[in-house]
């Protein structure tokens, strides 16, 4: 927080992240973090409204002319393996999410 409030942002960053996150990227991921860190739990954002935001950074810096993967993407669970597209993997997530908010 105090490389933040300093204005070091790229020193929480790893180099990796760095290199292929653009400077509006890196400072929205680290504004979030900063709210994810607040003291005071009501201020802090729920893990639902976290992902919709990292959702809505990465969506917002791809330009619209890529087009996105969709392929099978293998997902891990305990012993498990199961193979789903994006938007599978999208529904599934929602469905989880509706399951534990009930």
């Amino acid at each position: 927080m105090l490389a933040m409030e300093e204005g070091f942002v790229k020193s929480i960053f790893d180099a990796i992240v760095i290199n292929e996150g653009t400077r509006d990227e890196l400072l929205n991921v680290a504004n979030l973090a900063m709210r994810c860190l607040n003291s005071n739990g009501k201020y802090r954002p729920t893990m639902k409204e976290v992902a919709i935001e990292l959702e809505t950074i990465r969506k917002s810096n791809i330009p619209s002319t890529v087009q996105t993967n969709t392929g099978p993407v293998p997902v891990q669970y305990g012993e498990e393996q199961s193979m789903l597209t994006y938007g599978e993997s999208l529904s599934t997530f929602a469905s989880f999410n509706d399951s534990i908010s009930e």
